[in-house]
């Protein structure tokens, strides 16, 4: 699908800026803007050292993805950016106010960081989202009990908790001290989650690949991508997905993270190959794909450069990617791909 657009470059390019800023952003804070209403509050459900912690310990440290978006943070980049355009600045705030007339959420405001956890990479995973926004619970209780599909949940802690239908494996979804939100699949599940999130002696122990990018605005991590390799197609595979499948059945492990303001953005993946592949040999399938890439985009001064800008680094057991580019540059990019793809569709 091609997007067309009206306006000076500018403010063409300001649209596409902020779309890339808010899309983090909306990942996990949509969903939310459904169920949440009010703002008040600032209790923690335990008294951990950070959110960071909270999140860790409850949701645990060793599931196949996890994942964490700065929405907070992300929202004040889009705001600036969108303050550069001035009918961009007038929808947004638009959307905030029917937000905070159907929720009572400031949504730059109170909602703050979402951490998912998925358990497995198969498709009868559960997984869970944890987060931390301000909100008047007694508010959420009221409007949720006044649905006739909505079942309250019986706990032994201190929390509102419901689902759609008791031990049914859907949506349920608790709500504690007006700061956090758990949502995960069913609840026996649900339950399991509370346990640790009263059980201040359950570790929020990192493992070296999560650490080496929790510290970014928005990160991920995925374990054992090695294990689907199997399900990829071998024989009989040719041209790009000739080069791509080594790159992909070689992998073990991966990080990604990213910090970005309303001017750049930053992004490192980490890459762990299976035991079978050096470091060192991976560094090179890289390199060479990343050569590749060179000769494919030649014609494409914009795209030459932002694949120039990509480090490719081999250190202990990983595989480092880095590049830190402009958002300027990425919309030249983008512009330059675009055209190209509207001129072959012609």
């Amino acid at each position: 699908m091609l997007w067309h657009f009206s306006g000076s470059s500018n403010a063409i390019s300001n649209r596409h800026r902020a779309r890339r800023a808010l899309g983090l952003s909306f990942l996990f804070g949509g969903f939310l803007m459904m169920t949440l209403t009010g703002c008040d509050t600032e209790a923690m459900l335990v008294p951990d050292s950070s959110d960071r912690d909270t999140a860790l310990r409850i949701l645990g440290t060793d599931a196949r993805v996890m994942g964490f978006v700065d929405i907070e943070g992300q929202m004040a980049v889009s705001r600036e950016i969108m303050q550069r355009e001035a009918d961009m600045a007038e929808a947004m705030d638009q959307l905030k106010d029917r937000v905070f007339e159907a929720t009572g959420i400031q949504v730059d405001q109170d909602v703050h960081g979402a951490y998912v956890a998925i358990e497995d990479l198969n498709e009868n995973a559960q997984g869970a989202l944890l987060a931390f926004v301000d909100f008047d619970q007694e508010h959420v209780t009221q409007e949720l009990e006044s649905e006739a599909e909505i079942v309250r949940l019986d706990t032994e802690w201190p929390v509102d908790a419901y689902t759609a239908r008791e031990g049914a494996d859907t949506m349920a979804i608790a709500f504690a001290e007006g700061r956090l939100v758990i949502i995960t699949t069913g609840a026996d599940r649900l339950r399991a989650l509370l346990a640790r999130a009263y059980d201040e002696s359950v570790p929020a122990v990192m493992d070296d690949l999560m650490a080496s990018v929790a510290d970014h605005d928005t990160w991920m991590v995925v374990r054992g991508l090695d294990e689907l390799s199997a399900d990829m197609p071998g024989e009989n595979v040719s041209g790009q997905a000739a080069l791509i499948r080594p790159l992909l059945t070689s992998l073990q492990d991966v990080a990604m993270g990213i910090d970005n303001d309303a001017e750049s953005i930053e992004s490192r993946f980490l890459i762990r190959p299976v035991a079978s592949v050096s470091v060192d040999d991976y560094e090179n399938l890289l390199s060479g794909v990343r050569a590749m890439m060179r000769l494919q985009l030649r014609d494409y001064d914009a795209a030459l450069d932002m694949v120039n800008k990509i480090e490719i680094d081999a250190r202990d057991e990983w595989v480092e990617l880095s590049m830190q580019a402009d958002h300027d540059e990425l919309e030249a990019m983008a512009n330059e791909l675009r055209e190209e793809m509207r001129l072959g569709w012609n």
